[in-house]
């Protein structure tokens, strides 16, 4: 069959009202046609039936297939109900001082239930440790830092990521001189 486009229509076929391989124009309040899925005597029916006027679709390359909106509404609930039904969690961990500045290359320790570190991250810079694929619900977490009172903390891990700031206090500071005193056979012969 041998036919001519008299019109070229930019409207695209997303766009046109109904499913399937038959549409409807609101602008030209016409049918239009997907070539492509009908047979050779479809179409021939279709063109006499038209009298040699139809407005239809065709296309060289395969469609990437349109979704009903049945499917859209389908993915649409998935993806909204997905951080219920996920197992697992991310938190980030910032460690400061009483100053509110950052604390970096903090030791920061996932305990399990003997309280026995698991896991162990170091603060970047910004005084922050980021844990991922955690499980969901209360996990405990150890932060230590020289010069820095240890600290123990309990995060309830959600679905999505959760932030926590941790604030260590700063420990005592201990100043003092030690002296040893040589043996006694070494100071005799010092001083004689």
């Amino acid at each position: 069959m041998r036919f001519r486009v008299g019109t070229p229509c930019s409207k695209n076929w997303d766009e046109l009202s109904g499913e399937g391989r038959e549409r409807y124009c609101s602008d030209c309040q016409k049918s239009v046609h997907a070539f492509d899925d009908y047979s050779s005597e479809e179409l021939n029916r279709l063109w006499e039936e038209s009298g040699g006027k139809v407005c239809g679709r065709l296309q060289t390359e395969a469609a990437p297939e349109t979704r009903s909106r049945r499917a859209v509404l389908a993915g649409t609930l998935l993806t909204a109900i997905s951080p219920l039904l996920a197992q697992e969690g991310r938190l980030v961990i910032r460690v400061v001082e009483p100053t509110k500045a950052e604390i970096p290359r903090a030791e920061v320790q996932r305990l399990n239930s003997e309280n026995v570190p698991v896991q162990t991250i170091l603060t970047d810079e910004q005084g922050r440790a980021k844990f991922a694929q955690l499980p969901l619900g209360s996990n405990q977490f150890k932060i230590v830092a020289p010069g820095f009172v240890a600290k123990t903390v309990t995060a309830t891990v959600m679905a999505n990521e959760t932030s926590l700031e941790v604030e260590l206090k700063v420990g005592d500071v201990w100043m003092g001189v030690m002296v040893v005193a040589p043996k006694r056979s070494i100071l005799r012969r010092i001083f004689q």
